[in-house]
Order: C-alpha cells, then structure tokens, then sequence
C-alpha cells in the first residue's frame, strides 16, 4: 500500500504549528490527515510523526494479508 502513499507537511498560519497529511500520489487525494490530533514545533516533527504513521499504517495492511 505505501508505494503510492506520501507523507506532506502543512504549515497552520494561524499558531505557526505543523501536521502532517498521507496522501495518496497518483490521485494526490488525502488518505489520513493528522491535522488537529497534534500540532507540531517544525516541519521535521511533523513529518516525522506522519512517517510513524505510514509505517503502522502499511503493517496493518500486511497483517490483514496474512
């Protein structure tokens, strides 16, 4: 499933926080939004937390395979 799946940052210019976005590339279509669950410092964090999430994201499709 992650061979599609990327991980976008997102700037809220209201309170200057991050999020991060899963998106899928070919449609750039929003798979899962971590927008208000947690705001982060920097777009490292951001993306970093967005990456944790792909990862358990793509082990629960292997776990549903099996």
């Amino acid at each position: 499933m992650s061979a599609d799946l990327t991980v976008d940052v997102r700037l809220n210019l209201q309170d200057f926080s991050w999020s991060w976005e899963i998106r899928r590339a070919s449609t750039n279509t929003v798979v899962e939004s971590g927008a208000g669950r947690q705001n982060y410092p920097s777009a490292d964090d951001a993306y970093l937390a967005g990456c944790a999430r792909l990862t358990a994201l793509s082990a629960e499709d292997v776990e549903e395979a099996a």
